[in-house]
């Protein structure tokens, strides 16, 4: 079996999945709004144009800091070794975007039609040969940085200044400064 599930993806702003896995390897197609996915290495924003590839047994969770429509396909195990191997954020062709409304209007679970098994076999090698989106914001390791760093992101209307969140962790302005750029690549503002 090749494709397990594909499930619609109608989710109102805020909504948040805990942190789960799937045995198989899950694909993200947004096509209106947005969605955060977040592994323990970073964090992506999968918009319109894009699609998100999460590997077998990785935990994740996801959150919409707007409405998100789009789909959710699932993968076995057995195939997702013809996907990338890590989490990614790929931007999607036009073509792209055509394989997966047609894929998804197949509604097809299990052992595909001849047919949908070889538009699967051109979504996957589209999706491998796709540019990789520089989307994926890097959380810090530091246990408190990175709740910090989660407050923000939830709250992107936070109006706290980095001296009271610094100090709501327990840090200094200094510390928290270098350990931003230390374990993300970017400084505090960015």
């Amino acid at each position: 079996m090749m494709i397990e599930s594909i499930q619609p993806l109608h989710h109102s702003s805020k909504h948040t999945t805990q942190w789960h896995h799937h045995p198989g390897g899950q694909l993200y197609w947004v096509t209106r709004g947005m969605v955060m996915v977040e592994t323990e290495q970073g964090q992506w924003a999968l918009t319109p144009g894009s699609v998100g590839w999460i590997p077998p047994s990785l935990p994740h969770c996801a959150w919409m800091p707007v409405s998100a429509y789009g789909a959710s396909l699932h993968f076995s195990a057995e195939y997702c070794g013809a996907f990338p191997s890590s989490p990614c954020i790929r931007a999607a062709s036009p073509f792209l975007l055509l394989l997966l409304e047609k894929i998804c209007g197949e509604g097809t679970i299990g052992e595909p039609s001849e047919r949908l098994a070889h538009l699967l076999q051109v979504m996957v090698d589209e999706i491998r040969y796709a540019d990789a989106l520089s989307s994926q914001l890097i959380l810090p390791d530091d246990r408190r940085v990175r709740q910090i760093a989660q407050k923000i992101l939830a709250d992107r209307a936070c109006t706290r200044s980095q001296a009271e969140l610094a100090k709501q962790a327990g840090l200094s302005v200094r510390t928290l400064s270098r350990l931003f750029i230390q374990q993300t690549g970017l400084t505090f503002g960015q």
